[in-house]
């Protein structure tokens, strides 16, 4: 495999286990399979690596010189939740704490914004 095909897949691997195939890799960046392909033979055009970082997140810069690392998604409940954890939930699952977690912000955003009622008055 070519060297940027094979940063790119390896990154995708590294973020999103499992979808680091051809058709999965082409899906998501709406090509043909055949495309994703020849980047693996040809190497992945700067075209291709734009569109990856914009679909993954995985900078282009990475993907085309090897010199800037990916980077990792960032989980900031490690010191409460395993995200090996999170990750074996399910969709509906994930779509109801991403409901409370929403809930639990808004609270704390208008509970920020209430001014208490004889602030600022003598």
């Amino acid at each position: 495999m070519d060297e940027k095909a094979s940063r790119l897949f390896q990154a995708i691997e590294d973020r999103y286990p499992g979808e680091a195939t051809t058709a999965k890799v082409a899906r998501r960046l709406n090509i043909g399979d055949n495309v994703v392909t020849n980047w693996k033979e040809r190497g992945v055009s700067f075209k291709g690596a734009v569109m990856a970082e914009a679909a993954y997140g995985i900078p282009a810069a990475w993907v085309i010189l090897g010199t800037q690392p990916p980077i990792k998604n960032t989980w900031p409940f490690l010191e409460w939740i395993d995200f090996e954890r999170v990750q074996a939930l399910t969709r509906d699952d994930l779509i109801f704490i991403a409901g409370k977690l929403d809930e639990a912000i808004k609270d704390r955003e208008r509970a920020a914004s209430v001014v208490p009622a004889n602030e600022g008055k003598p």
